[in-house]
């Protein structure tokens, strides 16, 4: 059991990204391109799902808003720091 439909939440976060996506029971085929707006991401507590749309904001330089980014403490407390010394 995990804290999400991974599937249908990536397939979620990309189409909110303005990504071209379709789901399917096993996966996922993306397109490709992004219409920049500030996404809204609901990340159902799953820390993945926070962390991903959050290296897609800084990969598109676009900021996002995300429902919960206290779930990635879960897994990977120095996350923030390690993405800021990245982007430093």
């Amino acid at each position: 059991h995990k804290e999400s439909d991974r599937i249908h939440t990536i397939v979620k976060m990309i189409q909110q990204f303005g990504g071209t996506i379709h789901e399917a029971p096993d996966g996922f085929t993306l397109e490709g391109g992004f219409s920049p707006h500030l996404p809204k991401i609901e990340t159902h507590f799953d820390h993945r799902i926070a962390m991903s749309a959050i290296i897609g904001s800084l990969a598109m330089q676009h900021p996002i808003e995300c429902d919960n980014i206290d779930c990635i403490k879960t897994s990977f407390p120095n996350f923030f720091s390690i993405v800021d010394t990245l982007c430093n």
